[in-house]
């Protein structure tokens, strides 16, 4: 050990504050004696009268009380009540005389801890009833304690699935003994007392479709086939419509690895799959449109790769896959290019759409004419995101055109020398 350094010492155990009504010196002496010769930690307050207990109960705070039963104008019941009517848990032990237990126990029916009697025996012995009477209260306010932290987590868990919708159940098969919340219920547009606690309830309200393989399913899990159980259903509403439910569960096996009880929940996932439905709709509508539509549709990223080329892209000959990655201008011809790359930088700084024509490179070398319509996509704070572009073949259009150009062309020469020739013959 180092030298001047003591071990530490333990901290002495709290001092139990007790106070005594009784109006018989001698019998406080024999308490006060019995307590002093014991190693019970305590401090004692005496009280001889009425008025000097209410003022001590005034300006102290006790952690036991004894009482004698008769004290002068006053009884140990007045004691017991006034006591529990400034904290019910301070216990409170009956010190009688020899003959008088009927009234002890009824201190006891009515509230008192315990009971010693006035002999020199028992009197010897009241340290220990007293550590046992405070022993138990404080594990009454342990289990107070216990018992409101349950309440108060049963209170959040009951406000928690309500708020989220969240249905319980606890089905034990061997029993046939089944638990369905009041949330459970109302997915199904019950209240609680509406709908039986029952197996079939839940069997006979499966859609005909999902029915064999929920079952199969559950069959599976509790004989052990399958590592979990989640299963997503139809049950019947009290409406006659259907909602969809994921369900989860854990079963408790015993021994043998039978299930002895199953715990889950229910969750009414209707509204996110009529939105995946509605999703999957649209997405077979987008793709039905996109690949019997003739213009040239694509995206690309904010560096002008492409990331989507729509199947009408096969009108080039290209296969809309091996596009994707590739710059959007590689196709453009070069007398066009910078044309191109003017009109996307414009719309970049701008965010206008814009339309630009251009020669597009086909797959076999030719090329044909596009009339490219494009937009700068943006997120919902008006940020960049990337490109979109629809194009159409306007190469017949710039023949025509270009037809009709050189008919006008060839009536003006014509008409022009048909002028000259009526000037000369003049």
């Amino acid at each position: 050990m180092t030298a001047g350094r003591s071990a530490p010492q333990p901290e002495p155990p709290a001092s139990i504050q007790l106070l005594y009504v009784d109006d018989s010196a001698h019998d406080r002496a024999l308490v006060r004696d019995a307590l002093e010769c014991s190693e019970l930690p305590c401090e004692l307050v005496e009280a001889a009268s009425q008025d000097e207990f209410e003022q001590c109960l005034t300006e102290h705070q006790f952690d036991l009380v004894l009482t004698d039963f008769n004290i002068l104008g006053f009884e140990g019941l007045d004691v017991l009540r006034a006591v529990h009517a400034r904290d019910p848990y301070v216990p409170v032990v009956v010190v009688t005389g020899t003959g008088s237990e009927e009234v002890a126990v009824e201190a006891l029916r009515l509230g008192a801890a315990d009971y010693v009697i006035k002999t020199a025996n028992h009197i010897r012995q009241l340290p220990f009833t007293i550590q046992a009477v405070l022993d138990k209260a404080r594990l009454s306010a342990t289990n107070r304690r216990v018992v409101a932290d349950l309440s108060e987590a049963k209170t959040r868990l009951e406000l928690a699935l309500r708020s989220s919708n969240v249905g319980l159940w606890d089905w034990r098969p061997k029993t046939g003994e089944l638990y369905l919340s009041p949330e459970w219920k109302a997915q199904l547009g019950y209240a609680d007392h509406e709908l039986p606690a029952e197996f079939e309830q839940w069997q006979d309200r499966l859609h005909p479709d999902d029915a064999e393989s929920t079952l199969d399913a559950l069959n599976a899990y509790m004989e052990g086939r399958s590592e979990g159980y989640s299963v997503e259903f139809r049950l019947r509403h009290r409406s006659g419509s259907y909602r969809w439910i994921l369900a989860k569960g854990e079963a408790l096996r015993d021994a043998d690895g039978e299930v002895e009880r199953m715990l889950g929940c229910h969750l009414d996932i209707t509204l996110r799959r009529e939105a995946v439905e509605a999703l999957r709709r649209n997405a077979a509508l987008l793709q039905n449109i996109t690949t019997n539509m003739f213009d040239l549709v694509s995206l690309a990223d904010l560096e002008g790769k492409v990331t989507y080329a729509s199947p009408s892209h096969r009108q080039l000959g290209y296969e809309p896959s091996t596009l994707i990655g590739r710059f959007a201008h590689e196709l453009v011809h070069p007398d066009e290019l910078e044309l191109v790359l003017t009109e996307i930088a414009r719309g970049l700084e701008t965010l206008q759409p814009g339309k630009v024509e251009y020669r597009c490179r086909c797959a076999d070398g030719s090329h044909v004419w596009l009339e490219t319509f494009g937009k700068v996509l943006v997120d919902e704070s008006s940020s960049p995101t990337g490109l979109i572009f629809s194009s159409r073949d306007i190469s017949e259009r710039r023949a025509m055109a270009a037809q009709l150009a050189q008919s006008d062309r060839m009536s003006s020469m014509g008409m022009l020398a048909a002028g000259v020739a009526h000037e000369i013959n003049n």
